[in-house]
């Protein structure tokens, strides 16, 4: 009988069209109950105009819904007065929660948990004396220490990254890759592996946050070497495309397969390849690369072949010579 203007865009974004004494289930058809699936608003089986109904679910757009419907009676005439509320950005945050506890839970505490595991083991089974640690004690607790710290930095920059307004000032992207390079070259040089820039004449010039593109950098060169292969060649380019500057780092590792690379980019998610290995990582590098890319109005993509390594491309739209 009555909707008002956010409803009528609602159902516009659904590809819908309100209309007069057009029934509430045309508008809701598709939309299921979290948990139990059913119908939101079931058209056989209406709810008794005696109590409030409260229910939340998910659209056929995939929007998390919380729907409120209170009876109401005007002059004889009984009906419901129905609130839909978008509660999607609540639920992302609350899934977002939901994965820093248990990477806070478990991803964190193990490195901690074997440092004092080896310290126990040395107290009680090693030959040296208590007050002495061996080198190769010493060496294992680095390893650990550095593992926690590593994974706690990452944790905090993407953090960051996805709640920080970019202050957009001129960078020069090739500046930024030799710095991205002498940050990378000792894990280089560790694993033997070549690293392959030529720098070009042209000064490439963005509009963004120069640490920010620094790190993402330095993450693309970082898995490049770690999953490539020793005494293998990591190769970086930059080129202008169009109105985009585009940095590819490329490997000679093993590949992803299309059904890893759809959700590549996503928090805490790693290839299947890799979750056994002794490989340091839990999958938040490239999701941090992804969020700066978006945040400087840009993309990130992924060309691979199994057997053929990987690509990866980071487009940034080129600074205006006003700018």
């Amino acid at each position: 009988m009555l909707a008002n203007s956010a409803a009528h865009r609602y159902a516009h974004s659904l590809g819908r069209t309100l209309q007069v004494q057009q029934p509430i289930t045309d508008l809701l058809e598709g939309a299921m109950e979290r948990g139990s699936l059913l119908p939101l608003w079931d058209r056989n089986a209406p709810p008794p105009l005696t109590q409030t109904i409260q229910r939340e679910g998910m659209d056929v757009r995939q929007n998390s819904l919380l729907m409120l419907a209170q009876p109401f009676s005007v002059a004889g005439e009984t009906g419901w007065l129905v609130s839909l509320v978008d509660i999607s950005a609540l639920r992302q945050a609350m899934a977002q929660r939901d994965q820093a506890m248990h990477f806070i839970s478990h991803d964190i505490r193990a490195p901690i948990s074997a440092i004092l595991t080896v310290i126990e083991m040395e107290q009680h089974f090693g030959e040296h004396c208590s007050d002495t640690l061996s080198t190769p004690l010493l060496e294992r607790i680095q390893r650990y220490a550095r593992s926690g710290l590593a994974l706690a930095d990452d944790f905090v920059h993407l953090a960051r990254a996805q709640n920080t307004t970019v202050q957009r000032a001129p960078v020069e992207l090739g500046a930024i890759i030799d710095q991205a390079l002498d940050d990378t070259w000792a894990a280089a040089h560790e694993r033997l592996v070549e690293l392959d820039w030529m720098p070009q004449e042209e000064e490439a010039w963005v509009l963004g946050d120069a640490s920010m593109l620094r790190r993402a950098c330095v993450n693309l060169l970082s898995n490049a070497i770690k999953y490539g292969p020793i005494e293998g060649t990591v190769s970086c380019s930059l080129a202008l495309e169009g109105s985009d500057w585009c940095i590819t780092v490329r490997d000679q590792g093993e590949g992803i397969s299309p059904s890893e690379q759809e959700r590549l980019f996503a928090p805490f998610t790693r290839q299947a390849q890799h979750e056994s290995s002794s490989t340091p990582g839990i999958g938040l590098g490239l999701a941090y690369v992804h969020t700066v890319a978006v945040q400087h109005d840009g993309s990130i993509r992924v060309h691979s072949a199994a057997g053929h390594g990987t690509s990866f491309t980071l487009r940034l739209p080129q600074a205006s010579a006003a700018a």
